[in-house]
């Protein structure tokens, strides 16, 4: 098992069965390099979201305002939870690229989460 593998059972480790069903599909669609990442955060998220429904899940989209970039206006990703968003392009602002990020820790240009 990898570090990486493993922290994500432990951040799973209370989560549903479909939030569990839901991080390993995440792990599938999960965008690694930021080369990678870069511009692709809605389009990954959406990928998702169809994978997930197409399995009976019900997700929900998260989408923030980018200020003060002159590259990007909004960012997006998944609701896991209340508390926290599951976010494929991470690595974008985190460079351990974790997929599950707590919400109310995104950077201050992140603004207007809906």
């Amino acid at each position: 098992m990898t570090l990486r593998a493993g922290r994500a059972r432990s951040e799973a480790g209370t989560a549903t069965q479909q939030q569990r069903l839901l991080l390993r599909l995440a792990a599938r669609h999960r965008l690694r390099s930021l080369v990678h990442a870069r511009g692709r955060c809605l389009s990954a998220s959406l990928d998702l979201a169809l994978d997930a429904h197409k399995r009976g899940l019900a997700v929900s989209l998260l989408r923030w305002r980018v200020k003060a970039s002159d590259d990007f206006v909004d960012h997006w990703a998944l609701r896991f939870d209340e508390a926290q968003a599951l976010d494929l392009s991470s690595v974008q602002f985190d460079p351990a690229g974790r997929l599950l990020q707590p919400i109310a820790a995104y950077p201050p240009e992140f603004t207007d989460c809906r």
